[in-house]
């Protein structure tokens, strides 16, 4: 976090054995007023469990009109979400 923003860096393997780490610092950045950026340039590898839990906490921060976006998307998160029936909405976040 700079200040102005709540930075998150995706593991490289975001998959079912981060999830629940990744759940707890992302229920925290909702306590936060800051914009939410999901960095995953280094995201070489996600299963489903990672694209679950990233679209789920994605809709519901913006229902709650936060700001939540996706910085330099890597080809291995591009292609889970794409598996999953999900591409269309992550290339509708900017992605």
């Amino acid at each position: 976090m700079d200040g102005e923003e709540m930075l998150m860096e995706l593991d490289p393997n975001t998959d079912i054995g981060c999830v629940a780490e990744m759940h707890q610092i992302l229920a925290a950045a909702l306590d936060q007023s800051l914009p939410i950026v999901i960095d995953a340039s280094g995201v070489e590898r996600m299963d489903t469990a990672g694209v679950q839990l990233l679209y789920s906490f994605a809709t519901q921060a913006m229902g709650q009109s936060r700001v939540v976006s996706f910085r330099d998307v890597s080809e291995g998160m591009s292609d889970a979400f794409r598996v999953a029936g999900l591409g269309d909405w992550l290339a509708g976040q900017g992605a």
